[in-house]
């Protein structure tokens, strides 16, 4: 098992705070009715890809990129 790095625990903490704040926005209605599984599944996916970094380190190294978050930084933009 792998060591759980400095980043991944502020990526999990910064995506359940994003997810509590969607959540509590569903609750009062801010959110569009249509829009609200889109807006849980962008605040939870940072959470479940920051402990399940094994193919994104694969596809890093292969890429020659050294550090596996920036490749993630790279598909967000």
């Amino acid at each position: 098992m792998m060591a759980i790095r400095p980043f991944q625990i502020f990526v999990a903490a910064s995506s359940l705070a994003l997810t509590a704040l969607v959540l509590e926005l569903i609750r009062r209605r801010k959110i569009k009715d249509e829009l609200w599984l889109p807006w849980l599944v962008v605040s939870i996916t940072p959470f479940v890809m920051s402990f399940w970094i094994s193919p994104w380190a694969g596809l890093a190294h292969l890429l020659g990129i050294a550090y596996e978050p920036a490749l993630l930084l790279m598909l967000g933009l």
